[in-house]
């Protein structure tokens, strides 16, 4: 993941250089920050319910390479902070939903179950009710950009394409019942402590997918300060085709519990991120 960003960082600059000197005013740098609210949509509601939205931010540099009199390609490159949460014990669930369980050890980092039969010993056993993402991206746009002529200041736009994302860094807040376990008991599990909410910023680098890819669509306004000096706005709909979890096989941390068979099983969570973002910044 390091050398795709730096990668992107040193071929960027050569790409600007070498852009203003073939082609002049054909294209134009700028930097641009922007704010964002995100979701995530679970594919199988019967094991977990949206949480809500989140509020993420990012800034970046962005390229634009002149196509024609009025198309543009947009590249760049974009640190975004991208919020979102789910409900793990919703009461709206399925009834045949199960409780999802996971243990700490004693750094607060989540442990691995290898053995799926029983608990780890020496860490803290936890039912999960809800959880909050944060998941940091490095953001590749690929856009087709189309404006109008200049009216008055202001130049008018849409945009259309793809984006991809590099995940750097996850963190998750968690609020989550302390339960302790007895196997040999026919209800096994007691709450020992509800709705404990002391599980925050905890790495989940493990449960989340390396890489995003997703569709953007919005438009937008320039508004000219002088020569190709432009200040600039945009609303965007972000639509993610890729989960942002990881699937049951590769699971290392969340379980349910089989009451007939007696074991644990791996959580499959399968859940598509989508966002709407506005953009402010300035183009040279």
């Amino acid at each position: 993941m390091k050398k795709i960003v730096i990668t992107a960082l040193l071929i960027l600059p050569l790409l600007s250089f070498i852009a203003q000197e073939e082609e002049g005013k054909n294209f134009r740098f700028g930097l641009m920050g922007n704010t964002s609210i995100g979701w995530l949509t679970p594919d199988d509601e019967r094991k977990f319910s949206s949480g809500g939205v989140g509020l993420g931010l990012g800034w970046g540099l962005q390229m634009e390479f002149k196509l024609g009199k009025t198309t543009s390609f947009v590249t760049g490159l974009n640190l975004e902070s991208y919020k979102a949460s789910l409900n793990y014990d919703d009461p709206d669930l399925s009834a045949t939903s199960k409780p999802t369980y996971y243990d700490l050890n004693s750094d607060f980092e989540y442990v691995s179950w290898e053995d799926l039969t029983d608990i780890p010993e020496d860490t803290s056993l936890f039912q999960l009710t809800k959880r909050s993402y944060t998941i940091n991206y490095v953001n590749i746009p690929l856009i087709l950009k189309m404006k109008t002529k200049e009216i008055g200041y202001f130049t008018y736009f849409g945009e259309f394409g793809a984006v991809l994302g590099f995940k750097t860094k996850a963190r998750v807040d968690d609020i989550a019942n302390v339960v302790s376990y007895d196997s040999l008991s026919t209800d096994p599990f007691t709450i020992e402590d509800p709705n404990n909410e002391n599980n925050i910023d905890l790495d989940l680098a493990k449960g989340t997918q390396p890489i995003r890819a997703g569709i953007r669509v919005g438009g937008g306004a320039e508004y000219n300060i002088s020569g190709t000096t432009s200040l600039f706005f945009s609303l965007h709909y972000n639509y993610f085709i890729t989960n942002a979890l990881t699937r049951a096989k590769s699971e290392d941390y969340l379980r349910s519990y089989d009451s007939d068979t007696g074991e644990f099983e791996a959580v499959g969570a399968k859940a598509i991120p989508g966002s709407v973002s506005l953009t402010v910044g300035i183009l040279f």
